[in-house]
């Protein structure tokens, strides 16, 4: 995880459920950080965009877009 933007503290405050989202090759967010973030987070899910970059939901718009609607859907409030 990275030390300037360490966010693993808050994530007791957390309510819900939570969809982790990385890109597989993002080097300024190394995909190592992901996992223990969902890991820390009862139900949560994660997705790996595979070879996506910092930029992923740039990237690999449909894919990613597809997997937060899927989310969204499953999960909806109310």
């Amino acid at each position: 995880m990275e030390e300037a933007h360490d966010t693993r503290d808050g994530l007791v405050e957390l309510a819900g459920r939570v969809l982790v989202i990385h890109g597989t090759e993002d080097l300024i967010s190394p995909v190592a950080s992901g996992a223990p973030l969902a890991e820390r987070l009862p139900g949560a899910e994660e997705y790996l965009a595979e070879v996506g970059r910092h930029g992923y939901s740039f990237e690999h718009e449909e894919a990613v877009s597809r997997v937060v609607l899927d989310f969204l859907r499953r999960y909806r409030l109310g």
